[in-house]
């Protein structure tokens, strides 16, 4: 019987304080536009900012299902 561990294939040498950093970078002032979008906390936040115009144009960074044409809504 093969026995296989998930440390095996998953990198897990992060630092226990990069997600309370990244939750205090978050709410350090009102970032409305990342309402409802998946987020990591290994990001580089700078290029996120960078990203900003992009993510809310496209409206990137959701999951979810999208049926239909979406331009067809409006008519």
């Amino acid at each position: 019987m093969i026995v296989v561990f998930f440390a095996d294939f998953v990198d897990l040498t992060d630092d226990v304080g990069l997600g309370g950093a990244f939750c205090v970078w978050l709410s350090s002032e009102k970032r409305m536009w990342l309402n409802g979008r998946l987020l990591g906390a290994t990001w580089d936040v700078e290029e996120l900012l960078e990203k900003k115009a992009q993510i809310e144009e496209q409206d990137l960074l959701k999951f979810g299902y999208r049926v239909g044409d979406a331009a067809a809504i409006g008519k």
